[in-house]
């Protein structure tokens, strides 16, 4: 059983294919991934392919509160639905933060959960795209530099937040449109190994110019 195998290079995956043909007889592979397409065809050709849906949300919240209750944690009502969004139906993801909340503070709260998650809350995402948008950019670059240089809040992370709360922008649906588009690049861009600061703010410098013409 290989875990998060579309982590693994095309090259190891190459080698496993070779593997598997070898002992195809003798040893049934499972591998599990949270994205098919980046396994190599060769290995997709050869394996049946199951999809899972993501745990919804009610049954993560209901694990969680058991879980709490059994340890005899006490627990802010929302900070459980904040897990359960943020988690995008993984339970093991919701786990860990609930885990890693835990050590923060006696009592897990909203902002615990954000402390021990390292991320940015929503109504944060909010104003700097809306400070951006409106022109004040020097603003909205002040306090995504807190974030991600002073704070240490992950670029990708600050991505996944813009993502959240542009649908609910008071703009045009053709701006989101334009705006999802540019931060799919931006996105891209980090997780190919740039500067996480310079495309954030290249994405500010883009909401600038849309916002002002």
């Amino acid at each position: 059983f290989l875990d998060e195998a579309d982590y693994m290079t095309d090259e190891a995956q190459a080698a496993l294919r070779r593997t598997m043909e070898n002992f195809t007889r003798t040893t049934r592979f499972i591998l599990s991934c949270n994205y098919s397409s980046k396994i190599i065809e060769p290995i997709q050709s050869r394996t049946a392919l199951f999809r899972f849906k993501a745990i919804p949300t009610e049954v993560v919240i209901a694990a969680m509160a058991s879980i709490l209750k059994k340890e005899g944690i006490e627990y802010e009502k929302k900070s459980l639905d904040v897990i359960a969004e943020m988690s995008y139906g993984d339970m093991r993801k919701a786990l860990n933060t609930l885990q890693v909340a835990a050590t923060y503070s006696p009592k897990i709260t909203v902002n615990s959960i954000y402390e021990a998650a390292g991320l940015v809350r929503k109504e944060w995402a909010a104003q700097v795209l809306s400070l951006a948008l409106k022109g004040d950019v020097s603003k909205a670059k002040g306090m995504l530099e807190e974030a991600v240089i002073r704070q240490g809040i992950s670029g990708q992370d600050v991505v996944e937040q813009f993502h959240r709360v542009i649908y609910d922008l008071p703009v045009d649906d053709d701006l989101k449109a334009d705006m999802l588009f540019v931060l799919g690049e931006t996105d891209f861009r980090i997780s190919e190994g740039a500067r996480e600061i310079i495309q954030l703010e290249s994405f500010l410098g883009y909401l600038y110019n849309k916002g002002t013409k």
